[in-house]
């Protein structure tokens, strides 16, 4: 995590030129390291963007401060002239700037938020002139203090560079409403902030581990850019780090411990399957498939009567929905251990699920009825434990606490109704079209809301401007997602960069069949809203290239086209009421004999396409 200090007094002209210098000497031969190395299976850190100044600003007497107008992961470059030799300049850097910056002590600052080191420092030669560009590190910053210049720099002589995992792209959104395109560009850059060194980092500046929570940002990260090696090298530093006993850390790779839970070690149940469903790598399921079980049995052992109980560091070892608004780490207040217990419970369902479906592909039967019998279990004793009948209510009856069970089918047939009205009270009227969710909560509640038809009240919580949200982050300047709802501590984070996936699944509706791997049979279900005039999005799955774009027109006439690749076909539901008539290409529906009507409901037409390229057009009769 450390700087570089650049002393261009003992500078060697010769080694950038290639050529020895009398004064060089012979290198040292020493022993074979015994350590096994192997080329990383995932791409290599690259240059790619290059970032202008946006502002230059005097705080003090030889004191500036250089404003770049967005976050980023990667270098600055500075020409320097006019310095005498010894002079020493210093560069610190923060992602956050929220007042006027003040020392604290030798080379710590004050921006307005906790205090991140990144600090850098060139030594001036005899010669009047210098250029300084970090090699060996990069830092996490918008803002950089430069001390110790006598004049005042150009803008024209600094440069950001953008440093990121060098990712092919493979999708895209684009809509009519600038706030939601607004907030998917924030979600997928902050993702690419964080994408550095083979492994999704929490924060690039302050910690820079790969914790488990990462999991959240999946679906934004596999829908925008080809990370099928990048998962598997990051999910193969998940497998290596289980002890004995099956317990995994909630960082991989793990120097030191971390605060977490379940879910965090979780991850490295969950990406094996992710792998799978998304690519088709059934044998990387197969060798990761001992493991998975193992970390199942480390959370039985640590489970009473089939509950999992706290466990772990005091603190940090049982973390649940971790910083949901007003309780996160600037607070006193935190999840109840009761909305602790249940939120790690029904991870451990969830944990449960995908174990049974692995064994299905992996033909170990014996595998998934155990599985499938544990989460029989479980499902039953989450309801006895925690569901209260009379309020239709999980614990506390915040959104998480209603949402998870919701997506895990916790609630009986006769109850599911119910509990899905009570989310829907918590997200309309308590909690006034504002999430109130963390890390973890808003990523399954997003996935909840988008498979069950329901993104009518994602897109009201993506809409909000106000405290707390994306929409929010935006409103105060944020150009990468932030920690914590409120902006505390880091301002380049993990936590909320799980809304990008949902700009996919929701509002394009591009998700797969249930049983369906790399998107070999789709299901394609656009989510409308009056809000959105039109939209654009592709994806590149396995198989090619997926298409959907929809357009109201003034006549209110809805206007569909959907791409398939070859080799595969999709299932797709129009939003058609019994007032409506369907076009394909100019031809009525009714008179295509290429397509095949599944159902017909009273809002809805659901079809079944083979690959090639349709227009749709939904008019009244």
């Amino acid at each position: 995590m450390g700087g570089e200090l650049i002393d261009s007094r003992f500078s060697i002209s010769e080694w950038l030129e290639g050529e020895i210098g009398e004064n060089w000497k012979n290198a040292i031969r020493i022993a074979k390291p015994q350590a096994v190395t192997k080329s990383q299976i995932c791409r290599p850190n690259v240059v790619t963007d290059t970032i202008r100044v946006k502002d230059i600003s005097q705080i003090d007497k030889n004191v500036w401060l250089v404003d770049f107008g967005k976050n980023f992961s990667g270098w600055m470059k500075i020409k320097m002239k006019n310095q005498i030799e010894g002079d020493t300049i210093d560069f610190i850097y923060s992602d956050i700037c929220d007042k006027k910056p003040e020392r604290i002590s030798g080379n710590r600052w004050d921006f307005g938020n906790r205090y991140i080191n990144q600090t850098d420092a060139y030594v001036s030669s005899n010669s009047d002139s210098g250029i300084f560009c970090p090699r060996f590190n990069f830092h996490a910053f918008r803002y950089v203090v430069i001390e110790g210049l006598n004049y005042e720099p150009q803008a024209s002589d600094i440069s950001g560079y953008m440093i990121e995992s060098d990712h092919s792209e493979t999708g895209s959104f684009t809509s009519s409403d600038s706030d939601l395109n607004s907030i998917y560009d924030l979600n997928r850059y902050t993702f690419r902030c964080l994408d550095n060194g083979g492994y999704y980092v929490d924060c690039p500046h302050r910690e820079r581990l790969g914790y488990g929570d990462g999991q959240v940002a999946i679906e934004t990260g596999i829908y925008s850019f080809d990370l099928r090696n990048f998962y598997k090298k990051w999910a193969k530093n998940w497998r290596v780090e289980q002890d004995s006993t099956g317990y995994i850390p909630t960082t991989a790779p793990s120097p030191y411990f971390a605060g977490g839970g379940p879910a965090w070690g979780g991850t490295a149940v969950v990406m094996p399957w992710k792998i799978f469903k998304y690519y088709g790598d059934t044998a990387f399921l197969k060798n990761s498939f001992d493991m998975m079980e193992r970390y199942i049995d480390f959370l039985e052992s640590k489970s009473k009567e089939g509950y999992l109980e706290s466990y772990g560091h005091r603190v940090w070892g049982f973390l649940g929905d971790w910083v949901p608004p007003r309780e996160g780490m600037d607070t006193n207040e935190s999840p109840t251990e009761v909305e602790k217990e249940l939120f790690n419970n029904c991870y451990k369902l969830y944990l449960y699920d995908i174990l049974a479906n692995s064994a299905q592909v992996l033909n170990r039967i014996d595998r998934k009825q155990k599985y499938d019998k544990l989460g029989y279990v479980l499902r039953q004793k989450i309801n006895e434990r925690y569901y209260n009948v009379d309020s239709a209510n999980y614990a506390s009856g915040e959104q998480s606490y209603l949402s998870f069970p919701l997506l895990l089918n916790v609630p009986e047939k006769n109850e599911r109704h119910r509990v899905m009205k009570s989310l829907e009270h918590e997200i309309r009227v308590m909690d006034d079209g504002h999430l109130n969710t963390g890390m973890l909560g808003t990523y399954f509640m997003l996935q909840y809301l988008a498979e069950s038809g329901r993104s009518d009240l994602v897109y009201l919580i993506m809409k909000q401007k106000t405290f707390p949200g994306w929409g929010y982050m935006i409103s105060k300047g944020a150009t990468t997602c932030w920690e914590q709802w409120n902006g505390y501590w880091s301002n380049i984070h993990s936590c909320f960069t799980s809304g990008g996936g949902w700009f996919y699944t929701g509002v394009a509706g591009i998700r797969q069949k249930e049983n369906s791997v790399a998107f070999k049979h789709l299901l394609i279900v656009p989510q409308l809203t009056d809000e959105i005039s039109k939209q654009s999005t592709h994806f590149i799955s396995p198989y090619g290239k997926v298409f959907v774009s929809w357009t109201h027109n003034d006549n209110s006439d809805l206007q569909l086209e959907i791409e398939i690749p070859v080799n595969t076909k999709a299932d797709v539901v129009l939003p058609v009421s019994e007032k409506e008539i369907v076009y394909e290409s100019d031809k009525l529906l009714s008179s295509n004999n290429d397509i095949e009507i599944l159902k017909k409901g009273k809002d809805t037409m659901q079809l079944s396409i083979t690959s090639g390229k349709y227009i749709f057009i939904i008019q009244e009769k």
